[in-house]
């Protein structure tokens, strides 16, 4: 009659919008003399992002890859140049937040400071020549997880659109998101 938490990892067989639809558990309690089973009717929806498959695109962004013209950008960054003030959105590091004037505005405010694109890539999606969509979709995902990884803000051309080099949770998660749903 109580609950349980329990971790269950599940492998999708492609990428894009998934649904799951039900569950079902078994459990060969007590001492596995027999196992009971239950269906656990649930409706679920997940995007799945590409698969994960190292290449040397990261290598060859940073010898020929697609840099800002102007090396200076406003936005998120790693300088401490306050440039501006907005409010917080969900994945924006916490070290950014302004507490003193959150503190006397009840809402939470974050910093835009000043930013260099200097070592800094751009994933040109759209002139990448490395396979077919979904092998470039797996070298891109795997390029913006190593550069989120060492710390190098990243950033995405893809369709045209142009998603700024960032650190930031919340802004990479929109590229791989992007990438994942690609003519899905």
């Amino acid at each position: 009659g109580g609950k349980h938490s329990f971790y269950v990892e599940f492998t999708f067989n492609e990428r894009g919008k998934q649904t799951l639809d039900g569950i079902n558990a078994f459990s060969s309690f007590p001492f596995g003399f027999f196992t009971r089973f239950k269906r656990i009717d649930t409706k679920a929806t997940f995007i799945v992002f590409p698969e994960l498959k190292k290449g040397e695109l990261l290598e060859h962004q940073f010898k020929y890859g697609y840099p800002f013209q102007d090396r200076t950008s406003f936005g998120f960054g790693l300088n401490e140049e306050i440039v501006s003030l907005r409010d917080y959105v969900h994945g924006d590091p916490l070290r950014l937040i302004h507490w003193k004037l959150s503190a006397k505005t009840s809402d939470l405010i974050v910093k835009n400071l000043r930013s260099s694109t200097e070592g800094s890539i751009i994933i040109d999606f759209d002139r990448m020549q490395m396979g077919d969509i979904e092998e470039r979709l797996k070298y891109a995902t795997y390029a913006i997880f190593e550069a989120k990884n060492k710390k190098i803000p990243v950033g995405l051309k893809l369709k045209g659109r142009i998603f700024e080099p960032t650190l930031s949770k919340a802004k990479i998660l929109e590229m791989l998101k992007e990438l994942a749903l690609y003519e899905a």
